[in-house]
Parts: C-alpha cells; structure tokens; sequence
C-alpha cells in the first residue's frame, strides 16, 4: 500500500493551508493511500478517518515554537521515510520528499516589506527591529535548509512569482517546481449583469471612470503608491474630472484618508470596510488596479479577471502573469509613480472596445484556467 505523511503546524477548519491539506488527506484516501498528519496543533475539525500524530511544542516564544516543530518534524519525516512513507510538508519544514511554498520565501517577503516604509527613520526602525529579531533570522536560516535540501524532490508552488524566487534566492532547479493555481469560484466571480447599476447603492455617480482597488492589508498591498500615482494623473483635467478610486476591504483608513486629504484627492476616492459582495464591486467598476509590495497568490487577480474586469497588477504579485497571458491588462513597477500614473491615463483613455475586449479575454481565460485539472504531484511517484 502506497504511504504519504502530511506535515503542517496546525489544523483546523480556518484558513486556506489547514482546510487543503484535509481535502488532501481525503483525495489521497480515496486513491488507496495509508495517509498520517502531523500537527502540533488541531482546533474545531473532523478528524474521523484520519490518522493525525499531534506533536507538543511550546506556544512561546514564536521563535522556540518555529525551532521546536522544525526539529520535531524532521525526526518524525525521516523515521516515517524509513518506512516508505511519501512526506508532504506544508510550511516551514526540512527533509521531506514534496514541499509546499504557498507564501514564498520570508528573505524576498522582508525585502518587499521595506517598501511600504515611506520615509527614512520609518526604514531605518524597521530594519531595526527586525534585525533584532530571533524569530526572524531563524525562519531564514530553516527556509535555507528546506530550500536547499537535495533530496526534496519537488516543490509546489501557488505562482511563477514564487517560482522565481525559489530560483534566484536559492537556485532551486526549475524542473523541481512544480505551479498549482489556486481555483476560484466561478459560479460568484463571473461577468454576468456587467454594468453599473450596483454604483447607485453607493451613491456614486454612474458616468464616472471607477478604479477599483482591493485588499485587507493596504500597506503591503501597495495602496500608499497608488494614492501618489493616481495625484499625478490627476494633473490631467479630463482625468481629474472622471476617475475615481475606489477602495475596498480595510475598516481601518484613517491615515489613508488623511494622506488623500494631503494630496487634495479626497473627493476623488471612495472608502468601503469589508464587504461580502466583492463580485459587485468587480461588475461595476472599469478597471482593477493591484499595487501589491508582496504577495505570493493575488486571490484578488484572478475575481477581477473571472468578472471581466481589465487588471493593471504589480510585478510583486503572484498571478500578474495571468494578466499578461490573458491578454487583459498590463504589469507594472508600483514603485516607479513616473511609470505607474502614466498607465492610469492610459486606461482611462483607452477606447470602449478595447476595453471591452480586454474584458472578454480577461473572463474567458478564467473558464479555460478553471478547466485545467491541477497535476497530482503524488502521481509522479509511480
């Protein structure tokens, strides 16, 4: 009987990493494989017909737990390795035979990071107090040893963004790599009633350009960059007359709002806190813009792509390469305002077809990507 140990910290029914590697266990379950998991935590789950081995690690400090559970599940990897068990670890782990990176490595996340600091004593705190950190330079030193281990024979990845980063932070052949898109639900993110009706329950004026952004952390995600870019394409008077920002998906804009304010766009931008019906937000809006710093699997991208909605995404998020496949939009350095407002006005002046067939390629090439079946990385072990 085929054998696959599953490792990751903790399960429980929150969070996309805990929920997967059930529905792991249960496909592999199905296929006749002998399935264990290994946690060092399981909160609020179905555990029924599954094997899970709860390991014990202290809960603080952060860094002793992330020393404790990489030394624990390497013993356990390797002893159940021993007994041909296939190990597919989930995270921060050393030794195993398949190797998960869903948030890509924490070296490219700091350096990321540092961009969301918009002065120098800002900068110069932050590195500090990371470069003071044990948790920090210890996560470097375990992501070094799992990264460069020869015998994990692949990794999985959520991006080509992540996919480079393996590659050029720590040479990682490529033909270990192996990409695993994540699915979105295309029965809610779809094009279907396209049109600005919903705008007249947010009071906002229908004949109006709308920019939409989206995110629940605007400081990673690049919103700062996009105030800036979206004040110099404000110079132009049609475009100042026009456009407008909407941002969605953060309760806490204080300092947004005032940074808005400083750059006399106030008016301009329109702020929304959480929302269940981001799908409304993606139909009625004309183009989507993603700012991000850091992110290893822009979720947001591909809801703005199944509704038909144009994407000008950072070269800094994972899936920006779908906007370039898809051929409905454009990828830019968020960074550079210069580039970044020049790309605003571009859209917003662009002609209603092209537009609309940036539209129907963007909606289009989600069907198709949805129809693609993710490779079973299992199956490569005969």
């Amino acid at each position: 009987m085929k054998k696959a140990l599953l490792v990751y910290k903790k399960l429980s029914n929150y969070g996309g990493t805990e929920r997967y590697i059930v529905y792991t266990a249960k496909k592999l379950i199905e296929k006749g494989y002998s399935v264990k998991i290994l946690a060092s935590q399981v909160d609020k789950i179905d555990t029924s017909n599954l094997d899970i081995k709860v390991i014990k690690v202290p809960h603080w400090p952060s860094w002793l737990k992330l020393a404790s559970f990489a030394i624990v599940s390497y013993i356990y990897i390797k002893k159940a390795q021993k007994d041909n068990y296939i190990s597919y670890c989930f995270g921060n782990s050393i030794g195993c035979d398949i190797l998960r990176v869903s948030g890509g490595t924490h070296k490219c996340y700091v350096k990321q990071a540092y961009l969301r600091h918009t002065n120098k004593l800002s900068l110069m705190l932050a590195k500090l107090k990371r470069n003071l950190s044990v948790y920090h330079w210890l996560l470097i030193y375990i992501q070094k040893k799992a990264f460069t281990y020869n015998n994990t024979k692949y990794f999985v990845v959520p991006s080509e963004y992540v996919k480079n980063q393996l590659i050029q932070g720590y040479n990682v052949d490529s033909s270990k790599i192996v990409i695993q898109y994540n699915k979105i639900d295309l029965k809610k993110f779809n094009p279907e009633n396209k049109n600005k009706v919903f705008l007249k329950t947010l009071n906002l004026n229908q004949d109006k350009f709308y920019f939409l952004y989206v995110s629940t952390n605007f400081w990673l995600k690049g919103f700062f960059y996009l105030l800036d870019a979206f004040k110099i394409a404000c110079k132009d008077k049609e475009f100042f007359a026009r456009a407008h920002l909407i941002a969605v998906g953060q309760d806490s804009v204080n300092k947004f709002k005032a940074k808005a304010k400083k750059l006399s766009i106030e008016n301009k931008i329109s702020f929304f806190g959480k929302r269940n019906d981001l799908e409304n937000f993606y139909k009625s809006s004309d183009c989507f813009v993603y700012p991000s710093l850091y992110d290893s699997a822009g979720f947001v991208i591909e809801e703005a792509l199944a509704c038909g909605l144009p994407v000008i995404a950072s070269k800094f998020a994972g899936y920006s390469e779908l906007v370039e496949k898809s051929k409905a939009g454009i990828v830019i350095d968020p960074t550079n305002l210069k580039e970044f407002s020049k790309v605003l006005l571009d859209f917003f002046y662009k002609k209603t077809d092209e537009l609309k067939l940036m539209s129907c390629n963007a909606s289009n090439f989600m069907v198709q990507l949805d129809k693609l079946e993710n490779e079973d990385i299992f199956d490569r072990f005969g």
